[in-house]
């Protein structure tokens, strides 16, 4: 207890030297946001901000302006760099945020693929309006959940799960009886930016060269999967996946692939995982070599590939 305390007050300094902006010797700007920062916690961690700091017009104002960065991803960079850690909205709303089935294909063999994915859809796109209603009905239901308080998890075998799916699919048809416009407004279960969000701060990492906000944006893309559903949200996030990094980097590629693999076998070829592999390639190779290895070993297998290459690379003359 004693090691997490002091921990925390170390923590709780560095924030507050950020909020400050106590003894700041550089300035770091994007948009309409500026940050009084200090050469001694973020250029002794990143390269960039270290040049920066020393050389050229920057170096000379003693200010730096990532004019082409979003200020959003910026701000959980610089975050990043006084707390070893970033933190999205979603993080301060207690859960549960969405409804999802638990898909038993051995009980439930009568759910072809497109009702599976379609009463997925529907569980999820009315948990916002509805979560706190079926809760204050069904209070115990929370309790018997085996996964993450995000998520609550319902059996199309089960008595009292069926009634709520039923009231869930109702909602949603009677929405779709409305017209578009009313269906826009739905609000998005929390968390449904997250996948985007933690893709971006990866891509920032990699053109910043920082391997701990990497390795950290990894970890929090993979486990805001868990509470996603494949809409437009999400595979905007895969798009920036496959867009905002070199094609040698295989961090967050992988765990896509790995995830849409799964969603594939429950809810098979659907429209926008077809139109996604069609429109990137890379997409569709990265699936295709899930069937052969899982994500763990392909990351071992990255591993050992860097080791051959560098020992290769240490022998050229």
């Amino acid at each position: 207890m004693g090691h997490k305390r002091r921990y925390e007050e170390f923590i709780g300094s560095m924030k507050s030297l950020l909020e400050t902006g106590k003894h700041s010797d550089f300035i770091i700007s994007c948009g309409e946001d500026t940050y009084n920062v200090h050469k001694s916690i973020v250029c002794s961690q990143c390269e960039f901000f270290d040049a920066a700091s020393r050389f050229g017009k920057e170096g000379e104002e003693g200010k730096v302006d990532l004019v082409d960065d979003e200020p959003e991803i910026v701000k959980h960079l610089v975050n990043y760099l006084y707390e070893v850690d970033y933190h999205v909205r979603s993080e301060e709303v207690d859960g549960p945020w969405v409804f999802r089935m638990n898909w038993d294909f051995e009980k439930a063999p009568k759910y072809t693929p497109r009702r599976r994915i379609i009463l997925d859809c529907s569980l999820w796109a009315t948990s916002a309006m509805k979560m706190v209603e079926i809760l204050e009905l069904h209070p115990d239901i929370i309790k018997k959940q085996k996964v993450s308080s995000r998520v609550i998890e319902l059996h199309p075998m089960k008595t009292e799960h069926k009634l709520i799916i039923k009231t869930l699919v109702k909602y949603w048809k009677e929405l779709q009886a409305q017209n578009a416009e009313a269906i826009g407004a739905i609000p998005k279960p929390t968390g449904t930016e997250d996948p985007i969000t933690h893709a971006k701060v990866y891509a920032l990492a990699e053109k910043y060269n920082l391997k701990g906000l990497k390795d950290l944006a990894r970890e929090k893309f993979t486990a805001s999967l868990e509470h996603t559903f494949p809409g437009l949200e999400f595979f905007n996030a895969v798009d920036v996946v496959f867009t905002s990094t070199p094609d040698n980097d295989h961090g967050l590629r992988k765990v896509v692939a790995f995830h849409l693999s799964q969603q594939k076998e429950m809810y098979g070829m659907y429209g926008r995982l077809e139109h996604a592999l069609k429109s990137t390639p890379s997409l569709a190779f990265h699936m295709i070599w899930c069937e052969y290895v899982s994500l763990e070993e392909s990351t071992l297998r990255d591993a050992s590939d860097e080791t051959l290459n560098d020992s290769m690379t240490s022998n050229l003359p």
